[in-house]
């Protein structure tokens, strides 16, 4: 019974005991001469043990050389790593009338590359819909994102082109959509996917269609492309 105690009382002071600090001794130019651990219940009482070791070894040295004699103890202090902030970023399937189908979020080390994570989710379930005769007229937007510094040089842009025929009626809307850094014609790669579409289509449609793009605002041309039959 009393080995019993004994061991029990061993396991709960090892178990409790689970701080520990280091301690240096350094000499005047800051190079380490001696490491020493010290153990405790509190970090405070390992730090405490950590340092009397080393006054005491530098004592034990002070007479064999000037070094140990000017030498100092101070605590190791290590500074914890810095967790990395995850980036979200978040893409929508959208009807051809902007209502949502559904949403896609991803997280990242940058946004461009939760962006990136995200987008392929929405495209991998447009490509699926579409390849079963589902939402033909579709499209992936971005929704949300909370990025930092200059990852927010990173925009997504959406752009429409309307299929018209020789009467002016609407006969279709094609929809693009892009991602890239501010200032390197992200609109106007959004834009000609959306009438690389539309062209695509009207050749199909073997009548003289025009494709005209819907947002005049933006860079890129809104010329109309005019197709005949083939």
């Amino acid at each position: 019974m009393k080995k019993f105690l004994v061991i029990v009382s061993v396991l709960f002071a090892t178990t409790a005991a689970a701080e520990v600090c280091s301690a240096k001794l350094q000499d005047t130019r800051g190079m380490t001469l001696r490491s020493f651990s010290g153990y405790g219940y509190s970090t405070s009482e390992a730090c405490k043990e950590a340092l009397q070791e080393c006054r005491y070894e530098k004592r034990r040295l002070a007479g064999q050389s000037r070094r140990y004699r000017d030498a100092s103890c101070t605590v190791e202090r290590r500074r914890p790593r810095p967790t990395p902030v995850k980036r979200t970023c978040e893409f929508d399937l959208k009807k051809n009338n902007g209502r949502t189908i559904e949403s896609f979020r991803a997280k990242g080390q940058t946004q461009k590359n939760a962006c990136q994570k995200a987008r392929r989710k929405c495209e991998r379930e447009l490509d699926y819909r579409q390849s079963n005769g589902r939402n033909m007229r579709a499209y992936c937007q971005k929704s949300f994102s909370n990025g930092g510094g200059n990852n927010y040089d990173y925009v997504t842009k959406s752009c429409s082109v309307d299929r018209v025929n020789p009467r002016g009626r609407v006969v279709d809307t094609h929809f693009g959509s892009a991602t890239g850094r501010r200032g390197t014609g992200v609109k106007a790669q959004a834009c000609s996917q959306a009438m690389q579409q539309c062209r695509r289509d009207a050749s199909y449609s073997g009548r003289y269609q025009t494709c005209k793009q819907t947002d005049l605002y933006s860079d890129y041309s809104s010329d109309s492309f005019v197709f005949g039959e083939f």
